[in-house]
């Protein structure tokens, strides 16, 4: 591949993050505006947290990298295990105990989709939140993980979703810098100011964005990924 062609395909991929990552505050105020509620797997909750950042990841051995030992981590330790197993009790135990929106046969068919997922990266975690990246067991394909948990025991999976990345691309060649993200957050919030029908719900959210924006200006210049 060309150096241009490299350089449209992550710009390409990063856009798509970037719907990913807007799509998630923007979807906190249209249930606002109408009450709506998507169902559980489609929702993430768009959080300005302190996280930790970790940068293990899948070593030569082939060794996982470990989840940490906190509410999310632990919600995704079991829901992985679970269904890399393909076994419908283990699925059906694992909504029991932390995802009731689970539909299992949902599970199932993705299972047989993927052939499993290997857990990658931990990416970004706190106790309630958990970001990772895992590929397929039948492709090359990577995606990039979310779950949040309820704030107080017992713990239950409040928001779980997955944005595929492409043919083994890490969330590395998808972070933004500052400038980079300073320049997204921008347009969006023009284009919501511009088109968007609930003025008011359009004039919030892209305050919303320049205010994370600022404050992750100034408490860290990392490049990153969902951190708006």
């Amino acid at each position: 591949m060309t150096g241009i062609g490299l350089f449209t395909a992550r710009r390409d991929l990063a856009v798509r993050l970037q719907v990913f990552c807007i799509a998630t505050v923007l979807s906190v105020g249209l249930s606002t505006q109408t009450g709506a509620q998507e169902p559980i797997h489609a929702r993430v909750a768009a959080k300005a947290l302190d996280t930790t950042r970790s940068t293990t990841r899948l070593t030569a051995s082939g060794a996982e990298p470990a989840i940490p030992r906190t509410p999310a981590g632990d919600a995704l330790r079991a829901w992985i295990e679970a269904f890399n197993s393909a076994d419908t009790g283990r699925l059906v135990l694992y909504a029991k105990n932390f995802e009731t929106g689970v539909v299992v046969g949902d599970e199932l068919g993705f299972r047989e989709q993927t052939g499993g997922f290997d857990l990658l990266q931990i990416e970004r975690s706190n106790r309630r939140h958990i970001e990772f990246v895992v590929r397929e067991r039948k492709s090359p394909m990577t995606a990039y993980g979310v779950i949040d948990v309820s704030a107080a025991a017992p713990f239950r999976v409040t928001a779980r979703r997955f944005q595929p990345l492409g043919p083994n691309v890490t969330a590395t060649a998808l972070r933004l810098n500052a400038a980079a993200r300073t320049h997204a957050v921008a347009a969006v919030a023009a284009l919501l100011d511009t088109f968007y029908v609930f003025p008011d719900v359009a004039k919030r959210v892209g305050d919303t964005l320049r205010a994370r924006n600022a404050g992750r200006a100034q408490g860290d210049n990392a490049a990153g990924l969902c951190r708006v």
